[in-house]
């Protein structure tokens, strides 16, 4: 049961013009999996000589339901399964996210960080109270679904936000909104919903489908699978084994699997699909793919293929993403540059105020 916004308490952050609440569950049973929760950080309203408030009460933040505004929400990478990367991941960027200086912040409602289960780490073995440590897809994507739904029915979001992903946080930004890519490969050969139960796990019903965002911003995301742990590249080959190695914990071993999961397979299947296409009334989602030729873990390939699928497809209503439009953006820098520098061209905070810019929101005053 989601909590209502008015009985909300947000503790002042030690940055004074920022109020946030953390560790909030999105699940109705939060002590069997301590790992589905977010974060959200509201920024301080009154006038700059205004002394904030230790505390402040949900029904006081009346700004988060103004027409116009927009919400973003974060998903950190990690490969699906690294303890080292949560919600946490999006504090460097808050600052510039929420600086009233710049026009463009003063159309962001707030900033939602998403933590979602985590499959089996090597490096890292799970406490027997750690249940949200052992998962197997679908249920990263079937956490991250149910946080959104959370989300909307807690904070009255609806499609006024932008969904923004790192890494494998931009595979399930995607992932969210291509319902085919919930279900697995069984061992009997099928696609079906029940796979965790056959691992072992218990079964979960397929989430509803969430409103859909006004944006998806994807930073160096992985989108191929079956490419990323065949084909890397020359630059990335070292690390092929460690490639199969979370690809594998995580879908299964089976390389078909793994095109079922892929935005980047999935769209290209589609387009050769010469059914009659569904009729789509939704409107369209800004799309950007950014990546960095500098980054060591995930190949510029994975973007730059995913970018070409996107715009050369005519199909994607289909596959549940509807019409995108679709736009480049480059990082700057490693793997995780984007999300650790807070500021500057090519991070997390610059391609997020692009977007909004792009979206033509009017700017509150």
């Amino acid at each position: 049961m989601s909590v209502p916004t008015d009985e909300l308490q947000f503790r002042l952050h030690e940055d004074p013009r920022r109020y946030s609440l953390y560790d909030c569950s999105y699940v109705s049973q939060p002590e069997k999996n301590h790992l589905a929760t977010f974060d959200v950080h509201l920024p301080f309203e009154g006038d700059s000589d205004e002394e904030p408030t230790p505390y402040k009460s949900g029904r006081d933040l009346r700004h988060i339901k103004e027409p116009g505004r927009l919400w973003i929400i974060y998903i950190h990478g990690g490969a699906w399964r690294d303890p080292l990367r949560t919600s946490r991941d999006i504090e460097p960027s808050l600052s510039a996210l929420q600086n009233s200086k710049h026009g463009r912040t003063r159309s962001i409602a707030g900033v939602v960080s998403l933590n979602y289960s985590l499959t089996a780490h090597p490096d890292f073995p799970k406490t027997p109270d750690e249940d949200g440590k052992s998962a197997v897809h679908p249920q990263h994507i079937y956490d991250v679904v149910n946080a959104l739904n959370y989300l909307d029915k807690t904070f009255k979001i609806g499609n006024d936000y932008i969904l923004v992903g790192h890494s494998c946080g931009a595979t399930l930004a995607l992932q969210a909104f291509m319902p085919q890519t919930w279900f697995s490969k069984t061992t009997s050969g099928d696609y079906s919903s029940d796979h965790e139960r056959k691992r072992g796990n218990p079964s979960r019903r397929p989430p509803f489908a969430p409103p859909r965002p006004r944006a998806i911003v994807c930073l160096n995301g992985v989108y191929d699978l079956k490419k990323l742990v065949l084909d890397p590249g020359d630059k990335h080959a070292a690390i092929k084994p460690v490639y199969r190695d979370f690809v594998t914990r995580a879908f299964g071993p089976e390389e078909t699997a793994w095109d079922v999961v892929s935005p980047t397979a999935v769209i290209l299947k589609a387009d050769d699909d010469n059914s009659p296409l569904p009729v789509d009334q939704k409107d369209s989602i800004l799309v950007s793919v950014a990546w960095s030729q500098d980054d060591s873990l995930v190949p510029d390939l994975q973007g730059a293929s995913f970018l070409e699928a996107l715009q050369s497809s005519e199909k994607l209503q289909r596959i549940g993403l509807g019409p995108v439009i679709a736009r480049k953006d480059v990082t700057r820098g490693d793997h995780n540059v984007a999300w650790e520098h807070g500021e500057g061209e090519g991070t997390l905070a610059d391609i997020v105020l692009q977007t909004i810019e792009r979206l033509s929101l009017p700017v509150s005053t």
